[in-house]
């Protein structure tokens, strides 16, 4: 059952046992109060209600209402009655309930139903819970009201709920507006659940946790195990944990809803987290809506997730920052799990450890992206958009330039670690990212299992300034020891990547667009184009290639195209590079296999080079190398420097090789036309 049949069960069985009370109850009676008009039957609310029985209905004119008496007793007490009470007035401003700051405004409690309707709760105060109003397992409506300037010395600055009926409060149309409570819940404190429809709630604050609302223990009664947030607004909501709502051990139904410039922690102190919703074993299940501006001063400027499910979809997380790590969202504890689908993650901040829009400890259990966007994310110390374990599904996703930040290029897009459970990326782009030394665009440190398919990896750009030959380019993957499980790409594109700019005009670096270690990775159906770097302007990697197309170049370096090593094997493809030294396709590093290939290699300006002698040759081949049914075409003096074994059906005739032949079968088809189209986007 989804979030919308659940809500309209509730409303509907709500609906029924409002009817049932009406029905049960045939002489209800409709009782007056003005505290100025003779004529009303009473002139305080207190009279009123205890005159009335269960579904009467008393009508308030206006004026402000006060205690006649000394002491903390609250302004109105109701109990074991189902009352509407309601000021007739159109404006809650003309209909006061005052506290006086010196006690709650009302206490309800023992009642199935019942209702509060168009009036202003002013200066309600307790040294316990409820500033305004205390409800005790009683199912009432709050239509229409303001809440203002009250305040508990514990919990529920304006309202305190306790509530395990099938039949929750509700809130509908009202504002909550400056009040605060010393530990939770700045405007409501709701124990059992509390539903909310088209409510406001501004400058609330608690020095604990949920700035806005808490939300703890929604208790197992029939089918209710969640509350609800429908179209509310929280702005400059404040506490420690969880500036807008706190959600502990609750269930969470929010839609359509937004939280704007709420605040979690200290940042100078660098503690609390979730500016505008955190969870602390809760879930949460958010449709529509918006974080923005929201801050947390450890973490998660918009959403935080301690041990917790957070499932959000259509929902925008725009300029939130976390003043460590997690500017949009943030998760930690081994049941924690991220969902997002639909979101966009625009100009977060992560001002120290990365995880500009998304930030997961290596505890996490996962992290499920599926149509998201990240643009313009920023990190203060040459962060990611995103910072987790490897524990990542991510389903066409585009991942766009991210901020240059004040002091030049910072930002990258996915940075992953550890073994994990394994990430996959299906249909996802990564373009436009710039970054110091570490791969501008995707890096993954001592992970396990990872898998690409159809992504789109260009117009990334590593800035050389310190790293020198290390370098990474575009995508760098480091694989643990401890774990043998499959990397691969497949069907991906690669274009326009590199590593710039060492000797300040040349390629620096390894792998401009790609760099693998500690693991042979799979390639099936990529292209590669136009990638540079110093060493393997495209590939740096022991490589397991097919069917791909692979063009790169080098500057005072070699291997233009791909730089290999260790068991690899080129089958079914076209390499082609350009040099400004030795090797502008091909330098294998251990012996390789090359079966059904085309190879093509150009030179640029061979004078300056890292390595002598200046062979001039398209590949260097080690001792056990074997090439077979593979043509060499346009090279200057050699197509191999080195020693191999020729298997046979190898043509070393440049005039046998069409440059249309994007594919290199010997024929220029339709299936040369889809490649170009591929490596366009299209």
């Amino acid at each position: 059952m989804n979030a919308h049949e659940l809500q309209s069960g509730r409303m509907s069985a709500m609906f029924l046992g409002t009817l049932a009370i009406m029905f049960g109850i045939a002489d209800a009676d409709v009782i007056t109060v003005d505290d100025d008009d003779p004529s009303a039957d009473f002139a305080s609310i207190q009279e009123a209600v205890d005159a009335a029985v269960s579904g009467d209905r008393i009508e308030v004119g206006p004026g402000v209402y006060v205690a006649n008496w000394k002491g903390a007793q609250p302004v109105v007490r109701v109990s074991g009655k189902s009352l509407d009470i309601v000021a007739i007035s159109d404006n809650p401003a003309n209909t006061v309930i005052s506290g006086e700051n010196e006690r709650r405004c009302v206490e309800w409690e023992f009642a199935l139903g019942g209702s509060l309707e168009g009036f202003t709760f002013d200066s309600g105060a307790t040294n316990t819970n409820g500033g305004a109003i205390y409800l005790d397992y009683v199912g009432v409506t709050i239509e229409d009201c303001v809440f203002q300037n009250c305040s508990a010395g514990n919990s529920g600055g304006a309202i305190y709920s306790l509530s395990d009926t099938v039949f929750p409060p509700l809130a509908r149309d009202c504002r909550f507006v400056s009040n605060d409570a010393v530990r939770n819940g700045g405007a409501i404190f709701a124990l059992g659940g509390y539903d909310l429809y088209d409510c406001v709630f501004e400058e609330n604050t608690a020095i604990d946790y949920g700035g806005g609302i808490y939300f703890d223990e929604n208790p197992p009664i029939g089918e209710v195990l969640f509350s609800v947030i429908t179209n509310c607004d929280f702005r400059d909501c404040a506490a420690m944990y969880g500036g807008g709502v706190y959600g502990g051990e609750a269930t969470l139904w929010v839609t359509d809803s937004r939280f704007d410039d709420c605040i979690a922690g200290d940042t100078f102190a660098k503690t609390g987290w979730g500016g505008g919703i955190a969870l602390g074993l809760g879930e949460l299940q958010m449709s529509g809506g918006r974080f923005l501006r929201c801050e947390g001063g450890e973490s998660s400027g918009g959403l935080d997730a301690d041990q917790s499910l957070a499932v959000c979809s259509d929902v925008s997380f725009t300029e939130c920052t976390g003043w460590t790590t997690g500017g949009g969202a943030y998760a930690f504890g081994a049941a924690s799990r991220l969902e997002f689908a639909d979101c966009s993650f625009d100009a977060n901040v992560a001002a120290n450890d990365g995880g500009a829009a998304i930030s997961c400890e290596s505890s996490v259990a996962s992290l499920d992206l599926l149509r998201c966007t990240f643009d313009d994310n920023l990190g203060l110390d040459d962060g990611f958009c995103i910072l987790a374990p490897n524990i990542v599904t991510a389903r066409y996703c585009d991942f766009n330039q991210q901020n240059d930040g004040a002091f030049g290029p910072s930002v990258g897009h996915v940075y992953l670690s550890g073994i994990g459970i394994g990430s996959r990326f299906t249909g996802c782009r990564f373009v436009d990212s710039e970054l110091p030394d570490r791969a501008s665009s995707f890096r993954a440190v001592n992970i396990g299992g990872l898998e690409f398919n159809d992504c789109v990896f260009s117009g990334n750009r590593t800035i050389q300034v310190g790293n020198g030959i290390d370098t990474e380019g575009a995508v760098y993957i480091a694989a643990s020891p401890d774990d043998d499980s499959r990397i691969s790409f497949n069907g991906c594109t690669f274009s326009n990547n590199d590593i710039c700019c060492w000797l300040e005009q040349n390629d620096g670096g390894q792998g401009g667009a790609l760099r693998v270690v500690g693991r042979r990775v799979s390639l099936n159906g990529c292209i590669f184009e136009l990638n540079g770097a110093a060493i393997g302007g495209s590939l740096h990697a022991e490589a397991e290639i097919s069917n791909c197309i692979i063009d790169g170049s080098s500057s005072v370096g070699t291997g233009g195209a791909a730089y290999l090593y260790g068991d690899s094997s080129i089958v079914n493809s076209r390499v082609s590079g350009g040099a400004d030294c030795n090797y502008p396709a091909i330098h294998a590093g251990n012996a390789i296999s090359i079966d059904g290939c085309t190879i093509t290699g150009r030179f640029g300006l061979p004078f300056v080079c890292l390595s002598e002698p200046i062979d001039l040759a398209v590949c260097k081949l080690v001792k056990g190398s074997t090439v077979s049914n593979t043509r060499f075409c346009d090279y200057s003096e050699a197509a191999i420097f080195g020693a191999w074994t020729d298997l046979g059906g190898n043509s070393f005739n440049p005039d046998d090789c069409n440059p249309a032949d994007i594919n290199g079968d010997g024929v220029v088809n339709g299936a040369d036309l889809a490649l170009i189209l591929a490596s366009w986007g299209q």
